[in-house]
């Protein structure tokens, strides 16, 4: 649903572009070839658990407590008449908590074995994005964009944790690298700015679990996932 809604807007703001182009050719152009801007914004992490399971059973279903995080970027744009492309670095704080029951496989449970994992990191992130000026005309411009982002955590801050289970031994084998696409739109008056922007993770960011645990937990814990981020910022061009 949401990457339904993510294409429809991307194509109505192109038929608005184009719209625009007809009906007045001869505005001032508001963006130079090469821009950069620095930014500041808040992110909400949801978890999309694919397919979670225990000790080989299918679990149905989950729930997710979607937490804010924060991030700091620079970005640099090779700007066109119509088109632009953007790359730039920036550091995140990415945080996360979903529950699942580890009872739900079993239709007959009357008891409900619920666990929440929670993730926190701190990263190091690389957009790789193209996009479309919709409107390119002193003293305003809107544009969308699209493409991948990569992101890094930071080993010493990068973990996860049971709730419910604290000080017990068993941890998550995280990847250190994981990557998702992007759909966004910036709205420019004269050097200030605001962003929008969704990514959909495409890497699974769960490599398994190892340790053992004094509580009844499953052996074999399946819980792979990724993460989807709505962010808002608000910036200045240069």
């Amino acid at each position: 649903m949401k990457r339904h809604f993510a294409l429809a807007l991307i194509l109505l703001l192109v038929s608005l572009r184009l719209s625009a182009a007809g009906s007045d050719v001869h505005g001032v152009l508001s963006m130079p070839s090469f821009t950069w801007d620095i930014r500041f914004g808040f992110s909400a992490t949801g978890t999309n658990v694919r397919n979670p399971q225990a000790d080989g059973k299918k679990l149905d279903g989950y729930t997710q407590d979607t937490q804010v995080g924060h991030f700091f970027g620079m970005d640099g744009y090779y700007n066109r008449k119509h088109i632009f492309l953007k790359t730039g670095i920036g550091l995140s704080r990415n945080k996360s908590t979903f529950y699942v029951d580890l009872n739900s496989w079993n239709s007959e449970a009357e008891s409900v074995r619920e666990i929440g994992v929670s993730l926190s990191s701190y990263n190091l992130f690389i957009p790789l994005q193209t996009g479309i000026h919709i409107i390119n005309k002193t003293p305003y411009s809107m544009s969308v964009y699209t493409g991948p982002r990569f992101i890094i955590p930071f080993t010493s801050s990068y973990s996860s944790s049971f709730i419910g289970l604290e000080g017990q031994d068993i941890k998550e084998n995280l990847s250190d690298f994981i990557w998702g696409w992007t759909v966004g739109l910036t709205i420019r008056s004269g050097k200030t700015m605001i962003d929008f922007e969704y990514e959909s993770g495409i890497s699974n960011i769960s490599r398994g679990f190892e340790g053992t645990c004094p509580q009844p937990i499953p052996e074999q814990l399946v819980l792979n996932r990724k993460l989807n981020i709505l962010s808002f910022s608000y910036g200045i061009t240069f």
